[in-house]
């Protein structure tokens, strides 16, 4: 294990045992101030590319399913760091990175904060039984039988 200065968003992907899963590491939510990190995984940190699109990027089908490819899962499930290196990212310029994130951002709310999420949940279920209490309930609309 070592020591690692985690004062920059980062993100921290296994490369044994829990392959695939996806750390996105913001400084100001961690517990501790000093940090280690153990050496079967991988710090990722970028001032080039948006690190939150990175995270988008490895949490993707598309990237899951190359790092599946370099991944032996004889015994316990791992990959080679220099495999790794090879798989192929693709990086669009920094605003359609930003524009990606911002979309991403806002249907990860929907779904994971309950204060975003089920408000406007709540908001979508009150318009559809207005929509159809007043569908069962227009009387005008029907022909006298």
């Amino acid at each position: 294990m070592w020591r690692v200065n985690l004062d920059n968003i980062a993100i921290v992907l296994p490369s044994v045992g829990n392959c695939g899963e996806v750390y996105y590491i913001e400084p100001d939510k961690l517990p501790y101030k000093h940090n280690v990190l153990a050496k079967n995984a991988l710090l990722i940190r970028s001032t080039m590319v948006d690190m939150k699109f990175l995270k988008f990027i490895f949490e993707s089908r598309y990237f899951q399913k190359a790092l599946k490819k370099i991944t032996s899962n004889m015994g316990q499930s791992k990959f080679n760091k220099t495999d790794f290196e090879k798989l192929f990212v693709p990086v669009p310029k920094k605003e359609e990175q930003e524009r990606i994130v911002s979309i991403l951002d806002r249907f990860d709310k929907l779904c994971n904060d309950i204060s975003e999420g089920l408000p406007a949940e709540i908001e979508a279920r009150r318009k559809q039984y207005e929509y159809y209490r007043d569908k069962l309930l227009s009387f005008e609309e029907r022909k006298n039988a």
